[in-house]
């Protein structure tokens, strides 16, 4: 979710660690942008804490980070009335 990144990463007062493989982080476009970042900024490493190195994982390129737009209804059967049959179903009106 955007908004919890987004507290944990505002809410840091003196630094930030974030332990993660970057290849599986990498394939969401928003942890992949702040990856990209880190890695520009040089404070993307790995490797173990008395050897830190620069990390050589490849990340694909930053892309414009697009959030999910969230369906809201007032009442849960305002969805199912408004979703498509499914295949095979039987509608209520053909029992």
């Amino acid at each position: 979710d955007p908004r919890r990144l987004n507290v944990a990463l505002t809410r840091a007062r003196c630094g930030l660690i974030v332990l993660g493989n970057p290849r599986v982080l990498s394939r969401s476009p928003l942890w992949n942008n702040l990856l990209v970042h880190m890695r520009e900024q040089g404070c993307l490493v790995e490797g173990p804490l008395h050897a830190l190195k620069q990390c050589t994982v490849a990340l694909a390129p930053s892309r414009r980070y697009v959030p999910q737009q969230r369906l809201v209804a007032a009442n849960p059967a305002d969805l199912a009335a408004s979703a498509p049959p499914l295949p095979g179903a039987i509608a209520h009106g053909d029992l």
